[in-house]
């Protein structure tokens, strides 16, 4: 697997999520500014939640370009199969019910996906439990992972 195309992949992902984000900023800053949110008496609220709204889309938009930021600055890297976890690895796991999963081991933006060569890979970060969980382990260990109020088991089939 090229994981510099893989790399590339993620990166359009998250520019997609971006430029989302920025149309919605857009829709919430326009709807903010409206002559129709103006409160028509003191219990009218629109035009106040349009603005909070408005802020929150802005924030998400400066957080998503500081994930491109900080995900294109990922060195692209191999990993050999005696290699450790570690940012930047793509790992492949199987389950108790033998369903297989393909994961990057990302700094930023844990839970996007993306489709690449047939396969959907699912970003995950160290903060999370399964990424956590994922760190420093090796080729053929078990991990198990509290997911809510459910264990879930694996085992590490690959590390790229």
């Amino acid at each position: 697997m090229d994981k510099a195309k893989l790399h590339q992949t993620i990166i359009t992902a998250l520019e997609l999520v971006l430029d989302t984000s920025k149309s919605a900023a857009i829709q919430a800053h326009e709807a903010a500014t409206n002559g129709e949110t103006v409160a028509e008496n003191k219990y009218d609220t629109f035009g106040l939640e349009a603005s909070y709204l408005a802020a929150g889309q802005s924030r998400r938009v400066s957080e998503c370009e500081e994930n491109i930021k900080i995900f294109t600055a990922l060195e692209v890297q191999g990993f050999k199969p005696e290699s450790l976890i570690k940012l930047g690895a793509l790992i492949k796991l199987e389950d108790a019910h033998s369903q297989i999963k393909t994961l990057f081991l990302s700094p930023v933006s844990g839970g996007l996906k993306v489709s690449f060569n047939q396969l959907e890979v699912t970003l995950v970060t160290p903060s999370a439990p399964l990424g956590c969980a994922l760190m420093n382990q090796g080729l053929g260990d078990d991990i198990t992972v509290l997911m809510g109020h459910e264990k879930q088991s694996y085992v590490i089939l690959g590390i790229k």
